[in-house]
């Protein structure tokens, strides 16, 4: 067959023969697991490489690609793996050992497709872990859109412009994610955004902005008994206001408190104060009776409504608005006195009472009377219970089953701890020495000495007969002896709170208050000139200034009788 083929060619076909042959040869037997020669894969030489090879060399190549997402108002680093994305290996393994048969067959086509192959590098997205990223980090990607508005700006009425709203479209985003190649910079990736429009436009808005353009050119005058004033202008943008309806538009409307403020002020000369009736009192009975007369003051809800119909809803150039006066009701002013006698001083009592809010007064003299107001209410009685843990502690010293020098809480001993919790109210201690002493034994001690309504082991609670009754029994030395008695009411005269009762009263006081939750209380024996007495001021929702005022009109009545 040969020989019909001329010399020279038949010389060439001998020596590139075995050539093409061994060529195809190799090519049809490349191995499909193996990358091409000289093929690159994100420009790093990976011929002749193994599947599993390229694959390992991706997955620790790109383990933890850094990514900075933008946003309109910050910019977020963060990597794939924590979007939810990892290298897709599967993908570059495929494109650097593709081969198909067809190419093989084409002479020299192994190398010179290996040559020109750079296999790039995608990300390919897990779909949990990535919508769990957008619910998180992309959440607040969002700026609701701004519907057109009508505002006064420096007395002149302005648009407010509206402003579209956008969100972050997590989806357009996993898409560019996965198409965006890696190369050997850091990838910044601006996040697509959806654009959200207002519902109201400023086209919507432009027949209002005339209207209330034209309505601030409308002089106003009111009229009124002092005279007819012209509202300046500066004021009437004030009084302008726009609210929006249920259907979404705006309507013009008139700011009334805007209205009343200016009305308090213009037309003060209109007020006439009203004269209270006076009642006089002795011992909180009536004595006498002086009666007051009404007073005038501005109408600001019906000379509001006289505006809004003559200037907002009126078209003329002049608008006159009345101004409306009402009477005022004259109120009561008491006149009270108090007789130098237990009357006198049950009435005042009762009166602080009365006035002040929720109070308990409970009183005793040292010539065994006793004034109350709401003495057996029962309150929580705050730290006014140390005085009674305090009481059984120096019982306990007594009988030899404690001793000044054992230790108690938080490293102090039984004597630090009894100071600070009288002297400072401290509840640690407080806490320590109930539970050491037990609070049914405590409940029962109470009990025995004569306390019917304290109760420290079930309810928690107390009142101003018992705490002064205590006090009472304390002092006349009832309960302790003299050594140990002396011993309470010496931290008791130390104790550190003293602006309720001590601040009132303004004599040597020893005293045990209470706060908690908006109770306030003051126990307290009092060392008056006029002679010893114990009072107790148990209320909620007061202040030691209201404290202090009631313990200084009780002792000033004391000192009376």
């Amino acid at each position: 067959m040969l020989q019909n083929v001329p010399k020279k060619l038949r010389g060439v076909l001998m020596v590139t023969g075995p050539v093409l042959l061994t060529v195809w040869v190799v090519q049809l037997a490349y191995p499909r697991s193996r990358a091409l020669p000289f093929v690159t894969v994100a420009e790093k030489n990976m011929g002749f490489a193994s599947e599993q090879t390229v694959a390992s060399r991706l997955a620790s190549q790109y383990k933890n690609v850094p990514l900075s997402l933008v946003l309109p108002d910050k910019t977020v680093k963060t990597s794939y793996v924590k979007v939810g994305f990892s290298v897709d290996t599967q993908r570059a393994v495929h494109e650097a050992t593709a081969y198909p048969v067809w190419q093989r067959i084409i002479p020299f086509s192994l190398l010179a497709k290996g040559a020109t192959t750079d296999v790039r590098v995608y990300m390919k997205p897990d779909t949990i872990r990535y919508d769990e990223f957008a619910k998180t980090v992309l959440a607040s990607c969002r700026r609701d859109p701004v519907n057109a508005g009508v505002q006064v700006v420096e007395g002149s009425v302005v648009l407010a412009p509206a402003k579209d709203g956008y969100a972050c479209d997590t989806t357009k985003l996993a898409k560019l994610l996965a198409t965006k190649a890696l190369s050997g910079k850091q990838p910044i990736v601006t996040v697509p955004l959806t654009k959200e429009s207002p519902a109201r436009t400023d086209r919507d808005v432009e027949p209002l902005l005339n209207t209330a353009r034209r309505t601030l050119e409308r002089r106003l005058i009111l009229q009124a008994s002092d005279g007819a004033k012209e509202v300046p202008k500066s004021q009437l943008a004030a009084w302008l206001q726009f609210s929006e309806k249920q259907d979404g538009k705006l309507a013009l409307a008139l700011n009334a408190e805007q209205v009343s403020t200016y009305l308090k002020t213009a037309h003060a000369s209109l007020r006439v104060a009203p004269k209270p009736t006076v009642v006089t009192t002795l011992d909180g009975v009536e004595t006498g009776r002086t009666s007051g007369a009404p007073g005038k003051e501005v109408d600001e809800a019906k000379t509001a409504a006289n505006v809004q119909k003559s200037w907002l809803e009126s078209s003329s150039k002049e608008a006159v608005a009345t101004v409306i006066l009402r009477d005022v009701a004259p109120g009561v002013a008491y006149s009270r006195s108090y007789s130098p006698t237990e009357a006198g001083l049950q009435a005042l009592v009762n009166e602080i009472a009365r006035d002040k809010g929720d109070y308990a007064i409970a009183l005793r003299r040292s010539n065994g009377t006793t004034t109350q107001v709401n003495g057996t209410k029962q309150y929580h009685p705050a730290s006014t219970y140390k005085m009674y843990v305090a009481w059984v502690v120096l019982k306990n010293i007594e009988s030899g089953q404690m001793k000044w020098s054992d230790p108690a809480e938080s490293g102090k001993t039984v004597e630090q701890c009894f100071d600070a919790m009288i002297v400072n109210s401290d509840n640690p201690c407080g806490e320590w020495f109930g539970l050491k002493i037990g609070w049914t034994n405590l409940n029962n001690q109470l009990k025995g000495i004569g306390l019917t309504c304290t109760n420290l082991s079930t309810a928690w609670v107390s009142c101003a007969s018992d705490e002064t009754l205590f006090l009472s029994k304390l002092e006349s030395g009832q309960l302790l002896s003299g050594a140990s008695q002396g011993r309470l009411l010496d931290v008791m005269k130390r104790q550190v709170y003293r602006s309720g009762i001590p601040a009132g009263v303004g004599v040597p006081v020893a005293d045990k208050v209470g706060f908690i939750d908006g109770y306030l209380h003051d126990a307290a024996i009092v060392y008056s000139p006029k002679g010893t007495y114990e009072l107790t001021i148990m209320t909620r929702g007061s202040s030691w200034a209201q404290i202090a005022d009631a313990a200084r009109q009780i002792n000033a009545q004391i000192q009376r009788m």
